[in-house]
């Protein structure tokens, strides 16, 4: 039998392993897993290539026709073993999200306009 854990008000399941796994790494994905949504490259994130490999492994990431995606499973653990609230984390990858990025660019500039 497998154990398994609670990731998150979803009720969604993660093994015991991969529960262990976002604890210890939820830093670096708090920082640079891109939301659900989306579709990015690898090369689109600051992830590095063997976390990017743990991802895809343990299914917390899943391959689309032109990328990546991220599950609503790993973003959801995320709540329970982050730090960041949602809207702080995660890279912005994607047309979706190209007016958040220019207005963080902007802010982060200290443009007026």
């Amino acid at each position: 039998m497998i154990a398994t854990t609670t990731a998150g008000r979803g009720g969604q399941q993660l093994t015991h392993a991969n529960a262990c796994w976002m604890r210890s790494h939820h830093q670096v994905l708090d920082d640079h897993l891109p939301a659900p949504g989306p579709v990015w490259k690898w090369s689109d994130t600051g992830l590095s290539r063997s976390i990017l490999c743990d991802l895809r492994n343990r299914g917390l990431i899943e391959q689309r026709e032109d990328g990546w995606q991220t599950t609503r499973r790993a973003w959801r653990a995320l709540e329970r073993y982050g730090d960041a609230d949602e809207d702080e984390r995660g890279e912005i990858v994607g047309q979706q999200d190209l007016e958040r990025y220019l207005e963080e660019a902007k802010e982060a500039r200290g443009d007026d306009d």
